[in-house]
């Protein structure tokens, strides 16, 4: 009998198995559209072997970084504010450029906290990403 912590590590891990083909199709279409041009005599085989292959990759990587917690917060720090924050702000400025900031010009200060506020997250959270990174390989 598995505890309950056993259970969920045998779900994910099956979920994972399950949703992979589904996750990786985006990056398989993207690399399929670049060459399928190439193959057209043998297009199925092709198609298997590139879908093999970035599967290997995958695993391969997983297996040789095997901690990557640490560079996948980096990441997030990174990304989280710019794309969640930055990229709704410019393009809200953008598209509101020819109708005004508002009255008062609220919608500068409102962005201009936004941004404040990401480059906050930016650095707080790739400094602690960063201390994460060091504290784990050195």
């Amino acid at each position: 009998i598995c505890s309950a912590a056993q259970a969920v590590n045998i779900l994910i891990g099956l979920a994972v198995f399950f949703t992979y083909g589904l996750v990786f199709y985006i990056v398989l279409d993207i690399f399929w559209s670049e060459i399928k041009h190439r193959y057209s005599t043998n297009e199925k085989l092709a198609n298997y072997t590139l879908r093999t292959a970035l599967v290997v990759v995958s695993v391969v990587i997983a297996i040789v970084v095997p901690k990557i917690i640490p560079f996948v917060s980096l990441i997030g720090a990174l990304c989280f504010s710019t794309l969640g924050l930055l990229c709704p702000v410019a393009i809200e400025i953008l598209t509101c450029w020819e109708d005004g900031f508002g009255r008062f010009h609220w919608k500068v200060l409102k962005h201009f906290v936004i941004i404040f506020t990401a480059m906050l997250a930016v650095i707080f959270g790739s400094k602690s990403a960063i201390e994460d990174i060091v504290k784990t390989f050195f």
